[in-house]
């Protein structure tokens, strides 16, 4: 059995050139699927709350009163109304974002939101972000980079790599120039130096 579902965040057609339901129609879906309550929250309204009291009181499932605010310096939130002294607050906060912009529009900040809403309860809404903003992933994804795996960069490998000697065969010295190999008249190898430090060469004319 599932458990009892209630929808936090529902806008009506109260909420003009977004919402497209009225708030008889959205108690009566509500009711259809089961819910156990329904908020409405409109932005920054509570037009729909009466007709959606009546509606719900009909299908037999609670109302929760809430609105939706867009801060002006802020994330976009969602206030419900717990108890009457809550409803009353709520109300004047509507009340004081619309009087302070033109008619069909409103203003809220933190700034009014710094002693709280008492009585309400606050829902964060994370901002919507079109899929075009979001980052292609990688062709060739590279789970950690070198620092997150605590290696330092090392250098490009060389194109002609020497093999390291056998074991036993000591390390060789590095080659000699073509004025030390006598000017071209003849060669005088590496020498390979053994354990003990002796250095054992090689010459030879062509």
């Amino acid at each position: 059995m599932l458990p009892d579902y209630a929808e936090l965040h529902c806008i009506t057609n109260f909420t003009f050139l977004r919402g497209a339901s009225h708030p008889e129609e959205l108690a009566a879906r509500a009711a259809k699927l089961g819910y156990c309550a329904l908020a409405v929250t409109d932005e920054c309204s509570l037009a729909g709350v009466v007709r959606a009291h009546v509606a719900a009181k009909e299908h037999g499932i609670k109302l929760i009163v809430g609105a939706e605010f867009r801060l002006a310096d802020g994330p976009k939130l969602v206030l419900l109304a717990t108890d009457r002294e809550a409803y009353g607050n709520l109300s004047q906060l509507i009340t004081a974002a619309r009087r302070r912009s033109r008619k069909g529009s409103y203003r809220l900040g933190w700034d009014d939101l710094d002693v709280g809403v008492p009585g309400c309860l606050a829902i964060l809404i994370p901002p919507d972000e079109p899929a075009s903003n979001l980052p292609s992933p990688s062709p060739h994804p590279m789970p950690f980079s070198q620092e997150e795996k605590g290696i330092s960069s090392l250098p490009s490998p060389s194109p002609h790599p020497m093999p390291f000697p056998h074991a036993g065969e000591g390390n060789l010295e590095p080659p000699l120039s073509t004025r030390e190999r006598g000017g071209g008249e003849g060669w005088r190898g590496a020498g390979v130096r053994d354990g003990e430090g002796r250095s054992e060469g090689m010459e030879g004319r062509g």
